[in-house]
């Protein structure tokens, strides 16, 4: 499970992916190309700002949000990282 975002304005996402500085946002909401969306860490409440590069719809329901981070602090780099490297949880 990657980083559970709240973006500013309404919504939530979840980091699917992340390499060097692309992000890839499971989000409820598009956003266009070119837009920079700021959101924050339901966890730590980090900044993770990104200009979006594109959103597409997917069978889900939810919005695969591509873009690039910008502003972004190595704490910040370390949690993502982190949260899509740990095990899923198991269920008891």
């Amino acid at each position: 499970m990657g980083t559970l975002l709240a973006w500013e304005g309404g919504g939530d996402g979840e980091v699917v992916a992340f390499a060097s500085d692309v992000v890839e946002v499971l989000a409820s909401r598009p956003f266009p190309p070119g837009s920079r969306p700021r959101s924050h860490s339901v966890a730590t409440g980090a900044l993770v700002w990104v200009k979006v590069h594109g959103s597409r719809l997917e069978p889900s329901g939810r919005y695969r949000v591509v873009g690039r981070l910008i502003d972004v602090t190595r704490a910040v780099r370390e949690e993502l990282a982190a949260s899509l490297a740990a095990p899923p949880a198991q269920a008891p």
